[in-house]
């Protein structure tokens, strides 16, 4: 069975939600998981955006600064799981994580965005965590 991931930095998606969902319908069909880094949406406020034929499974927004962020959107009819061992390793600017088991394909997906500005030390050591 094929299984398809599309990641996007795409800095700022609040602006650039029309684009997405044509590069969806008519560039990359048949796309499983949309991994999407440097959303720019505050945490609050990223759960009420949908992209047409997928839901929200994971997301990471800042709270105390701007910019950065990860999510990950699934199609509507594959099966996800949280990981929960995996959740309370974000860190704003460091490590910021989002990740899904995606039970249909036997795949966890794993989506981080590590800001220029970061602790590259605290990115490697979690990376490490994880992997």
């Amino acid at each position: 069975m094929q299984f398809s991931i599309l990641h996007q930095n795409i800095q700022s998606m609040r602006n650039k939600l029309l684009e997405l969902d044509i590069v969806l319908k008519l560039r990359v069909q048949n796309i499983d998981v949309v991994c999407l880094t440097e959303h720019w949406i505050k945490e609050d406020y990223l759960t009420t955006i949908q992209i047409d034929q997928y839901k929200l499974v994971s997301h990471f927004g800042r709270k105390n600064h701007n910019h950065g962020g990860s999510c990950i959107y699934v199609k509507k009819n594959i099966r996800t799981k949280d990981v929960n061992y995996l959740q309370g390793i974000s860190v704003e600017k460091d490590f910021e994580m989002s990740v899904s088991e995606v039970v249909t394909h036997g795949y966890i997906v794993v989506c981080i965005y590590r800001s220029p500005d970061g602790n590259f030390r605290v990115f490697l050591n979690n990376l490490e965590l994880i992997i």
